[in-house]
């Protein structure tokens, strides 16, 4: 009987332990990169610092794309956090960059709203760009950004940086590494700083390429150890990986994604550190739409099943909810969207300065049914 009451206490104790973790109570996440670039965004229109001259999109200057703010004809918005809720079914939402200066908490607000989890971006501008040419400059926006949202109940957890090893700084030109010792202290001091002013605890993702052998996210993981945060990286740090596979069938990319999940958590270096795949899915710049579809559905598929081996796979994210036409037509970056645009269908709706945006009308590809059906099947 005492024996009993010991096991019982323990399984009691391990399930408070679980629940308790920031980072497991996120689970299970399925959701979408939004983005939600206008139709007439270009990367001339971008550089020229016109009304699109960056890519954040979720902030008061922009509330008819994913919100209920009338346009300037006095339609609603678009409202696409209703939509991504209600109608795709998804649950959480990543982003690449928010910026100093802009009000969001409207967008986690609505986005609190529709029951979406929110990754809260800390980008790859600020963390490494800026943090080069001007670090008091880098400090002082991440500032920002962070006590913007620390205390908001949308944000689930901060984005730390996306494919940080593209970035031409953090790339070595040579030897084996794969990201430099440069940007491996950015990232350290950047998560000091998280550390010092977000004192819950909510979880950071370091969204990570896929490459063989894991070498960045376990680059990552020792050089937060060396410099006296590993306490930090245990309880807070949630690794990140993008997926694709793009010489492959649709069938073989979806055992191509479960295989390279099965080989992070057989990986004794990195088994204890939860894991969401940041960024799966398929352009129909290089596919059929149907191909698209396939990929969406099967990937995603794999991505459930996967979940329920692995108790530390917290979920994933599929790219994208909607096309982004500034990235250009080389290899279909800009046409990933599991929605496109409607053409000439659109009205206009004005920013806080005034300048005019467009709020377009989207057509639904074949993947956004692939998407929802599989949102719908992991919720029941």
């Amino acid at each position: 009987m005492v024996l009993y009451l010991v096991r019982v206490l323990a399984g009691l104790l391990l399930a408070s332990t679980a629940f308790a973790d920031s980072r497991t109570a996120l689970k299970p996440i399925f959701g979408v990169d939004y983005e939600p670039s206008p139709s007439d965004d270009t990367n001339t229109q971008s550089s020229s610092g016109g009304v699109y001259f960056a890519t954040d999109f979720a902030n008061t200057n922009f509330e008819s794309l994913w919100g209920t703010a009338p346009a300037s004809d006095g339609s609603p918005g678009r409202g696409d956090l209703a939509v991504i809720a209600q109608t795709l079914r998804g649950n959480a939402l990543r982003m690449y960059n928010f910026y100093p200066g802009y009000n969001h908490l409207p967008f986690l607000d609505g986005a609190h709203a529709n029951g979406l989890k929110v990754i809260v971006p800390l980008g790859n501008y600020q963390v490494v760009e800026e943090a080069l040419s001007n670090a008091a400059q880098s400090t002082k926006d991440l500032t920002t950004l962070i006590n913007e949202s620390k205390s908001h109940v949308a944000n689930v957890a901060w984005g730390l940086t996306n494919e940080i090893t593209g970035d031409s700084n953090c790339k070595p030109t040579s030897g084996s590494a794969s990201i430099t010792q440069q940007c491996l202290n950015l990232l350290v001091a950047a998560c000091k700083l998280i550390n010092q002013l977000d004192t819950s605890s909510r979880p950071v993702l370091i969204n990570h390429v896929d490459e063989p052998g894991f070498t960045t996210p376990k680059a990552v993981k020792a050089a937060l150890q060396s410099a006296g945060l590993g306490t930090f990286y245990n309880n807070r740090i949630i690794q990140g990986l993008d997926l694709y596979f793009f010489d492959q069938t649709p069938t073989v990319q979806a055992q191509s994604f479960a295989g390279v999940i099965t080989n992070y958590f057989n990986d004794a270096a990195l088994s204890s550190t939860p894991l969401i795949i940041g960024e799966y899915g398929a352009s129909v710049g290089a596919n059929s739409a149907s191909e698209q579809q396939q990929v969406v559905a099967d990937s995603g598929a794999a991505l459930i099943s996967q979940m329920s081996q692995h108790p530390l796979l917290l979920g994933g994210f599929t790219f994208e909810y909607s096309d982004e036409p500034w990235k250009g037509t080389a290899n279909g970056e800009s046409t990933y969207g599991l929605q496109t645009f409607t053409p000439g269908q659109y009205t206009t709706a004005k920013t806080t300065s005034g300048q005019s945006y467009r709020v377009d009308k989207f057509t639904n590809r074949p993947a956004f049914g692939a998407f929802q059906k599989n949102a719908a099947s992991l919720q029941g």
